[in-house]
């Protein structure tokens, strides 16, 4: 197993999604990255535990020079480039919100989660990342924190929040848990007609 490191800055990007239940997901991402990266993530199943809306979606190759320390994080970690969402690094705010969440709990239950600056070894089993991630959606949406949820198979999350009251926009946070760390940023976006 890989030794743990610290995560390399992640300039910041918008995060546009266009959703279809049951369609293929489009994630474009645009900003100041190495180069704005449009990839589509095909949904391969659905299903409801508690309230969130979850996607399961299917690995699918992505374009070289997306966020090059991330991309070589994840290719060391599942041999193959996988789909992925550029984030921007968190804030002391969100290191607020973790704590209120109580992700400690988490750590002490044998998940590598800590409130702020967490980590996944590129080692760590996509399986017990996958069971991880599920609790923290379960929390999440005990704690009323979001309506929806997008996770895919190689268990990056995206989490959306709070819908918008006129059904169309939702105010969206990105959590990613790749090798360099939980990021989380927020952005906008509308479902695709």
């Amino acid at each position: 197993m890989s030794t743990l490191r610290e995560p390399t800055p992640i300039q910041e990007s918008d995060v546009i999604l266009s959703l279809k239940i049951g369609r293929p997901l489009r994630v474009t991402t645009q900003g100041s990255t190495p180069s704005s990266t449009s990839e589509l993530f095909e949904c391969t199943s659905l299903y409801y535990p508690n309230r969130p809306l979850v996607l399961k979606v299917a690995n699918t190759p992505v374009q070289d020079g997306l966020i090059e320390t991330e991309a070589e994080s994840l290719t060391s970690l599942n041999k193959a480039k996988v789909p992925y969402v550029v984030t921007k690094v968190a804030s002391g705010a969100i290191k607020e919100r973790y704590n209120r969440m109580g992700l400690v709990e988490y750590k002490a239950a044998g998940v590598p989660i800590s409130p702020y600056d967490s980590y996944f070894t590129y080692g760590y089993p996509t399986e017990l990342k996958t069971e991880a991630i599920d609790r923290y959606l379960e929390m999440l949406t005990k704690a009323g924190d979001i309506n929806y949820a997008l996770r895919d198979l190689q268990a990056e999350a995206i989490f959306i929040d709070r819908p918008d009251p006129k059904g169309k926009e939702f105010n969206m946070t990105v959590v990613d848990f790749g090798g360099g760390g939980i990021h989380q940023s927020e952005t906008n976006f509308c479902l695709g007609n």
